[in-house]
């Protein structure tokens, strides 16, 4: 890959019926509104396409925080496949597809915001080689 589309491709496997696809789309739409949505080519999951600032963070690190978004917001998992930057996706037939021309951008704010608790970063070791002082 020479560079990034600055587009992140969630997919969202076994969403249900029209109705259940129908009503997840609403949902999605009240919280970040994506450049493009549609059904998935099994006919039951939902390809919701986001613009990202690849600047900002990695490919990876929205990743971690579109998997913890859809967690916290719709208690759903996307696909893990997902994580892989190169993965094609195919678009499909869908007259009900939602596209917009100004979608919202995903930046470093939403990955500080979505992304997981990062460990603090300790010297390896510096409680390991501390020795307690004995006094005769």
């Amino acid at each position: 890959m020479i560079q990034h589309s600055n587009y992140f491709c969630v997919d969202i496997d076994h969403v249900g019926d029209k109705d259940a696809i129908e009503a997840m789309k609403q949902r999605v739409l009240k919280v970040y509104k994506p450049a493009l949505m549609f059904v998935s080519p099994s006919g039951d999951g939902l390809k919701i396409v986001y613009q990202i600032d690849t600047g900002q963070a990695s490919h990876e690190q929205f990743f971690s925080a579109f998997q913890t978004f859809f967690r916290n917001e719709f208690n759903i998992e996307i696909d893990e496949k997902c994580k892989d930057v190169s993965r094609a996706c195919f678009l499909c037939y869908d007259p009900e597809c939602f596209m917009s021309e100004a979608p919202t951008i995903m930046d470093k704010t939403f990955i500080n915001t979505f992304s997981p608790v990062q460990p603090r970063n300790e010297t390896p070791g510096a409680i390991i080689n501390q020795q307690p002082i004995i006094e005769k």
